[in-house]
């Protein structure tokens, strides 16, 4: 099994949260670790955009789906890129949202419209189950973003 390049690791971590202090929106932190545990924290951007207070290690925050990290990671080592636009990964999307990349939909501040919440405004109970093509049609038939992308984070299921 190959180590993994912690150094590197880092590097990543300090340049995406370089990018989320360069736009000068909203932040958060990222955490790099290995089997032994967490071994650096590194965060960027801002953690209250009405008073423009940083996002530190130190900020308090809720940790978001821990399977969305690895989903996020997973798509990654597959070949996607962030800089991807959703409408050529999944054709048939609202122009809005498919003119997002693919980071905003990982990074939640793509204001994507949460599928979950939709449905159950739209009366369905949160135990139905939908298949992977049904609810790729109802993000086909979302008329388009929440707010402006990367205006702010926003939890959604459908990223």
């Amino acid at each position: 099994m190959t180590s993994p390049d912690l150094p590197r690791a880092v590097l990543e971590a300090a340049s995406i949260c370089s990018t989320w202090a360069a736009e000068g929106g909203p932040g958060g932190a990222l955490v790099v670790f290995d089997t032994a545990g967490p071994r650096e924290v590194v965060a960027g951007g801002l953690a209250s955009l009405e008073h423009g207070l940083p996002f530190t290690p130190a900020t308090p925050t809720r940790w978001a789906s821990i399977s969305k990290q690895f989903c996020a990671t997973t798509a990654l080592l597959a070949g996607f890129r962030p800089e991807d636009r959703l409408a050529a990964l999944v054709p048939g999307l609202a122009p809005a949202i498919g003119a997002l990349p693919l980071a905003r939909a990982m990074d939640m501040t793509g204001a994507i419209p949460d599928l979950m919440e939709t449905l159950w405004l739209l009366g369905l109970p949160f135990s139905a189950s939908l298949s992977e093509a049904e609810l790729l049609e109802l993000c086909r038939r979302l008329p388009g973003t929440g707010g402006a992308p990367g205006e702010e984070m926003a939890y959604s299921n459908t990223g």
